[in-house]
C-alpha cells in the first residue's frame, strides 16, 4: 500500500511524502513505517547547508589514515607522504621505488631536514628520538635489533637527514647503520637522486 501528498504552510514551505519517503524544509527523509527512519544526513553524514571540507583538513584526516597503514603493514617500508601534493611521491615511493627495502633494511620515505622528518603523527614530524621509539614499538625488526643485537640497516629517503638527523637517530641503536643524504633528493619517479654536492652517508653509533 503505498500513499502519496503534497503540502504547503507559510512557515514550513513546501513538503511531500510517498512510500515512506518525505520531502520538507529539512532534507529527504525515508520512514517505512516500522520503527525505523533514515535520512540523507544519516546516510551520508553531510548537513543542508554543510561547506566542502579544505584541503587542510582533508590532509588530516588522510594523516590519520597513512599512519595506521604504515604502523600495521611490517613490510619495513615506511611511506610518510600524506599530503596531496604529495601524491607522486606517495606513488612513486610505494609501487615503484621503495628506497631498497630487505628483510635486515628499513626505509623511511619522507621529507626531512637535518633536524626532524615528516610524518603523519598528531604534530606532523617526529624527531631522532621520536623516530626510533616509534620503530622500537612497532617494526619487529627494529625490535630484534635493539633488543636482541641483530644487525640492520635503516635508510632515510628524506632530505637533508645526513646532516644531522641520522648521526643523532643512529645512537639510539648500536646495532644499526643509518644511511641518509647531506642534500636535496630529486625524484625521478623510478628513482631518487641527491642533489650535487651532496651524497648519501652512513652513520654508525652516533658517528
Amino acid at each position: 500500500m503505498m500513499s502519496a501528498g503534497i503540502d504547503y504552510s507559510q512557515n514550513g514551505g513546501f513538503s511531500a511524502n510517498a512510500g515512506g519517503f518525505s520531502y520538507g524544509s529539512g532534507g529527504f527523509s525515508f520512514n517505512p513505517s516500522i520503527g525505523v527512519s533514515y535520512s540523507f544526513q544519516d546516510v551520508f553524514g553531510v548537513k543542508k547547508g554543510d561547506k566542502e571540507p579544505t584541503q587542510a583538513q582533508k590532509d588530516e584526516i588522510r594523516k590519520k589514515e597513512i599512519y595506521e597503514k604504515e604502523t600495521s603493514e611490517q613490510d619495513n617500508n615506511y611511506n610518510f607522504f600524506y599530503k596531496a601534493k604529495d601524491r607522486s611521491l606517495r606513488f612513486s615511493a610505494e609501487y615503484i621505488d621503495d628506497g631498497g627495502v630487505t628483510e635486515n633494511t628499513i626505509v623511511i620515505n619522507t621529507h626531512g631536514n637535518k633536524d626532524i622528518i615528516s610524518a603523519p603523527t598528531r604534530i606532523g614530524n617526529m624527531t631522532p628520538r621520536q623516530l626510533h621509539e616509534y620503530l622500537l614499538a612497532n617494526n619487529k625488526l627494529y625490535y630484534e635489533s635493539y633488543t636482541l643485537g641483530k644487525t640492520i640497516t635503516v635508510r632515510l629517503e628524506a632530505c637533508n637527514t645526513g646532516n644531522g638527523f641520522a648521526k643523532e637517530f643512529s645512537g639510539f641503536n648500536s646495532h644499526m647503520n643509518v644511511v641518509a643524504p647531506t642534500n636535496f633528493i630529486t625524484n625521478y619517479f623510478f628513482w631518487n637522486k641527491v642533489d650535487s654536492p651532496g651524497r648519501y652517508l652512513i652513520f654508525y653509533n652516533g658517528k
